[in-house]
């Protein structure tokens, strides 16, 4: 592969074959981020459990694949080999020190530098089991972050409005709609009603409500 090709010798090709190293791994990390982010939104922004909960999966997923690719040795060593020029010495006492980032722009030494000290601190330099036991670790990590955002997304919260905004309530959602989204008793002798969290009710009333109170009232309460 292009990361693996051989090394000629020609001083002047050195620079241009560590620039391409640097864009090769960077490209290698945006079509990644690329999914995972669109999980994340997903996971953490859409109405539907179904949806969230396939994104989640997805998210989990994606997250040991790049723990994966933190972890290959292969892609570190063409970083080292290519860019810093010091595969062969202590890889916690040797960063920058090469001829050859001192030719490159110190955007792209920014850029190097960055790129190292991720893969370090995911432990690349660690040995194979230290390694794999930091990438279980993380992916736990992981897990718990997505269990903490599911705990937020899925808990529902039942609230009480009076008299006045349950009139407000009705205008944009007749009761018998609301009573399906609520899927509790919502009738009261006082004229109040309960409303609850879920966040087709909630959007709802705070896109097509008219009354400054009640948007105001369901914003605090749901969130």
């Amino acid at each position: 592969s292009a990361l693996n090709e051989e090394d000629d010798g020609v001083n002047t090709n050195q620079v241009e074959k560590a620039k391409r190293t640097l864009h090769l791994l960077d490209d290698i990390s945006n079509v990644v981020c690329t999914v995972i982010d669109a999980a994340e939104l997903c996971r953490s922004t859409h109405a539907t459990p179904q949806w969230r909960n396939g994104a989640s999966d997805a998210f989990g997923i994606l997250s040991e694949y790049i723990g994966s690719l933190n972890a290959d040795d292969r892609l570190y060593r063409s970083l080292r080999r290519f860019v810093f020029n010091d595969e062969d010495k202590d890889s916690t006492t040797a960063h920058g020190s090469s001829e050859i980032i001192a030719q490159l722009s110190p955007e792209y030494q920014r850029m190097a530098t960055a790129m190292r000290k991720e893969f370090e601190r995911d432990g690349i330099h660690l040995q194979y089991t230290q390694r794999e036991e930091a990438r279980e670790l993380n992916n736990v990590i992981v897990g718990l972050e997505s269990l903490f955002s599911n705990n937020i997304t899925e808990k529902t919260k039942y609230y009480n409005v009076g008299e006045e905004l349950a009139v407000e309530v009705e205008k944009v959602i007749p009761r018998h709609v609301l009573g399906q989204l609520v899927r509790r008793d919502d009738l009261s002798s006082d004229g109040s009603m309960t409303l609850s969290s879920d966040n087709l009710l909630s959007n709802t009333l705070l896109a097509h409500s008219p009354s400054p109170q009640l948007r105001k009232e369901v914003y605090l309460e749901s969130n």
